[in-house]
């Protein structure tokens, strides 16, 4: 994940995908769904949650971790110790750790996933409001939950639109998250005309495949943990 004004990496963003002989890969969607389906949705996002760190290592540094969290795991009473059993194990603050959560999520959020919530920010570790626009909540899922940041989907918020246009409607988007005090992640950068005609001056990071190929955690922990 970069930065739109300077280009310095912000953040690693830790996405799983899968492999299969027979069927090829296995994109994040459809690896998801399949999880969701068998009850291992829980099990999936520990165990990426948990090789984010272990490849991060105990860096000093201040980039960024983020990750997705299910309704599953959301909703599973004792959240917030696993995870810190995970950061503790790991050395890894856990003000690194950004848990990106679907808007239709939170908007439908039970009493187990609030206090959930409310004790993954006690720990200090932060929250980003997935797919932001997508759901039914937009604004006032950010009055409620008061995410640590936003990410949008380029592909998701401007479907069938052009690089320009998109990049003017990102840049619309970015403006309005400045304006709320909450940072905005725009994810699908994938096409070079995209990030060539997104506006700089405007404040917002950035990830996708015309800025970085996709690599596995464990291609290069010494870069991570230097970064």
């Amino acid at each position: 994940v970069l930065a739109s004004d300077d280009g310095r990496i912000t953040a690693f963003d830790f996405t799983p995908k899968w492999h299969d002989p027979d069927l090829g890969e296995i994109g994040h969607c459809d690896l998801s769904a399949a999880c969701d389906s068998l009850g291992l949705s829980g099990a999936l996002d520990e165990q990426i949650i948990a090789k984010a760190c272990n490849a991060s290592g105990r860096s000093q540094r201040n980039t960024l971790l983020v990750t997705s969290l299910s309704r599953q795991s959301l909703e599973t009473a004792g959240l917030s110790f696993r995870l810190l059993s995970i950061l503790q194990h790991s050395g890894v603050r856990a003000g690194r750790l950004v848990l990106a959560i679907d808007e239709t999520v939170l908007s439908t959020a039970d009493e187990t996933a609030l206090r959930n919530l409310a004790d993954l920010r006690a720990c200090g570790m932060r929250l980003a409001l997935d797919g932001f626009g997508a759901g039914v909540g937009g604004l006032e899922a950010i009055k409620q939950f008061q995410p640590d940041f936003i990410r949008v989907s380029a592909k998701a918020a401007c479907p069938g639109v052009d690089e320009r246009k998109t990049a003017v409607m990102v840049a619309g988007l970015a403006a309005m998250a400045a304006v709320l005090g909450v940072p905005m992640i725009v994810e699908d950068v994938d096409a070079n005309e995209l990030w060539d005609n997104l506006p700089r001056q405007a404040s917002f990071w950035a990830q996708g495949e015309a800025l970085s190929p996709r690599v596995p955690a464990t291609a290069d922990h010494a870069f991570l943990r230097k970064s």
